[in-house]
């Protein structure tokens, strides 16, 4: 038979200052009790996955409207061989260029191939004084030579993202006088 706690010892225990018992028996209620509400628990959180679930696939079909929009706007830049349209009281929609990124499959090679062939200064502009880093930005100027020289490492892809769209709403009187009011704040 399974054992049930009993409701207003509970209650009373909930219900004032923790302290303790004078019958220990009186702590069997306290584990039962423990034991409903450990179990409550994991129903919460089986259901906070399953809310985030749906908020998820209401986040993902949102932003596919949103991603199908902006496709309409970049497809009217290059109808209209415009980068940006800024309307007055609205907005402004920009065209941004695809960020080119250098992705290094052997990162040992890598730096074998930096050390062969890159002078002393050279050598201290890209190494970093830590362990095993390199200067990303110097590493780009000089995989980008490298590439027009045609002596890129084969350690090395070069990725160029695809231009997107940015959209810069204007601001309503409301949010402008929140923004400054926040800037006003100082410690």
């Amino acid at each position: 038979m399974k054992k049930e706690y009993d409701d207003d010892i509970v209650k009373d225990f909930l219900d004032n200052e923790p302290k303790a018992v004078d019958n220990e028996y009186l702590l069997e209620d306290v584990i039962l009790k423990i034991k409903e509400l450990n179990e409550d628990i994991v129903l919460i959180e089986e259901n906070k996955k399953d809310a985030a679930a749906v908020f998820d696939e209401d986040i993902n079909k949102v932003q596919g409207l949103v991603d199908h929009l902006k496709e309409i706007i970049m497809l009217t830049c290059d109808a209209k061989d415009e980068d940006a349209f800024k309307f007055d009281g609205v907005g402004t929609a920009s065209k941004t260029k695809g960020r080119t990124n250098w992705v290094i499959n052997d990162k040992e090679s890598l730096q074998k191939y930096l050390e062969d062939n890159l002078s002393e200064d050279e050598k201290e502009d890209v190494f970093i004084p830590q362990p095993d880093s390199i200067a990303k930005k110097k590493l780009d100027a000089i995989l980008e030579k490298w590439e027009k020289a045609g002596s890129l490492p084969g350690c090395v892809d070069k990725i160029t993202n695809k231009p997107s769209i940015k959209v810069r709403p204007v601001k309503e009187k409301a949010e402008k006088e929140e923004e400054d009011d926040l800037d006003d704040i100082g410690f």
